[in-house]
């Protein structure tokens, strides 16, 4: 066994300067203005607004962990766990090659999601489960109405918005929509749902049963169940090197996620045909509930063409600065969850990330696809912090005996957190509890739960 494999590491990732953003909604132009942004009539002036559009002067590369041999069944090597324990302890972010998720099924899932993100909102609104409270079906983010309320005025009354309009080719860029995804579970039997663990209340809260479109884009359920198996391999491989990286069994997390709740989620960030305002974000700073999440979005398939800036997914420095993440291309994207934090005692980080709107100058053709797992544990499973990451009761006399010489930087002196139940600590069973709410206030409430579990505010 690892001694002290949770030992404490400071963050050092560089500083950079903030990234510009603007004081009033704005039109997305042609091509030929794009250099410039034209106020909207929340402006008083109505003339023409310059913004910086200075490439982002950071950017964050997670180290990139080959997990090929853990999928072919092999242990993890001590150059494996050594890169695990340095990064976790650090960001949390972790890049994967060798894991086994085809380019040909991303393709075929981005192809999928693409026809049905395209179909009448009236349509894809048809797929909507309860509320958005159970991680299945369509959803659009509460705290995005306004901007879509406020897309359709504009729209109204602006010509400039209606030549854009006109010209667009995306159903969601004319819907006014920020982002909006698609969500699916476990792909289970008819036999399997029957199960006790399954079929029980609780059960039903968990592993609510997928909705598909039947319409043209009914291709979308083999594609989103394909990536689900490969996706869940990596997952169950990744346990076992996160196991042995902190001082324990490599199967330790097995009968923990034996019927793990993940939810596969494709979704789609349309080109953006009025601006948005600074504070209205693709999707804001949260940090994922769950154990781990995967991500591949069409920014990290070879020859996409990603540059800093073009608007995606940043991460938060323990300096306090937005970091764009550049992952390397075929790589596969990893971060942690609050759970795994908590495992851990805090000390692997669950790090705030965001996804951000493009540059102005692009923003009229700048649609993006994604594809996240996000693994969760069994719903009855109970996370307790794990004895590898705090000190014992003898090894606390140790450091405050004479003469005593530490090695490490010492481990938190006990249990940072009480043991607490997965169904209790993750989305579907925190908004199961808001279920009387409206969608709107459930979310916020949800968001303010999961900040103050991680000790941060909205």
């Amino acid at each position: 066994m690892l001694s002290n494999p949770c030992t404490w590491q400071q963050n050092t990732l560089p500083r950079h300067s903030k990234c510009h953003t603007i004081s009033t909604r704005a039109f997305a132009l042609s091509a030929q203005n794009s250099s410039s942004i034209l106020s909207s009539s929340s402006s008083s002036s109505g003339s023409c607004t310059q913004v910086d559009d200075s490439p982002v002067s950071a950017t964050f590369q997670p180290p990139l962990v080959d997990v090929s041999n853990l999928l072919a069944g092999q242990a993890p090597t001590q150059q494996q766990t050594a890169a695990v324990r340095r990064e976790c302890l650090s960001t949390g972010f972790l890049a994967l090659e060798g894991h086994g998720l085809r380019q040909a099924v991303l393709l075929q899932l981005f192809a999928a999601a693409e026809r049905f993100f395209d179909l009448p909102l009236d349509d894809k609104m048809q797929l909507v489960v309860q509320d958005m409270q159970r991680g299945r079906g369509y959803e659009i983010s509460p705290e995005h109405k306004a901007y879509m309320q406020e897309y359709k005025q504009q729209q109204q009354q602006q010509q400039q918005l209606a030549e854009l309009c006109a010209s667009s080719r995306e159903p969601s860029a004319l819907a006014g929509i920020l982002s909006e995804r698609f969500m699916c579970g476990p792909p289970l039997t008819q036999q399997q749902l029957q199960d006790p663990y399954y079929a029980s209340e609780l059960g039903q809260v968990f592993f609510t049963p997928d909705v598909f479109p039947s319409s043209t884009a009914g291709e979308l359920q083999p594609a989103m169940q394909a990536c689900y198996t490969q996706c869940e391999a990596i997952a169950n491989a990744v346990l076992r090197l996160f196991a042995a990286s902190l001082g324990l069994q490599q199967h330790f997390f097995d009968d923990k996620v034996c019927h793990h709740h993940s939810n596969l989620q494709v979704a789609n960030y349309p080109s953006q045909l009025l601006l948005p305002g600074p504070a209205e974000l693709r999707k804001k700073a949260h940090s994922d509930s769950g154990t781990l999440t995967l991500l591949a979005s069409q920014d990290y398939l070879p020859g996409s063409g990603w540059q800093a800036g073009d608007g995606g997914l940043q991460l938060l420095s323990a300096a306090g600065q937005w970091l764009e993440v550049d992952v390397p291309p075929g790589a596969l994207l990893l971060n942690l969850g609050s759970l795994m934090s908590r495992w851990t005692n805090g000390l692997w980080k669950s790090t705030l990330h965001r996804v951000t709107n493009p540059k102005p100058a692009r923003a009229h053709s700048s649609r993006r696809l994604s594809m996240a797992f996000f693994h969760k544990p069994n719903y009855d499973a109970v996370v307790q912090v794990l004895p590898t990451c705090y000190q014992t009761q003898q090894q606390q006399q140790q450091q405050q005996s004479p003469g005593h010489t530490p090695v490490a930087p010492a481990l938190p002196s006990g249990p940072l957190f009480p043991p607490a139940v997965v169904g209790d600590l993750t989305r579907q069973g925190v908004l199961h509890k808001l279920r009387h709410l409206p969608p709107e206030e459930a979310s916020r409430r949800y968001h303010a739960l999961m900040a103050a579990a991680r000790g941060t505010a909205t």
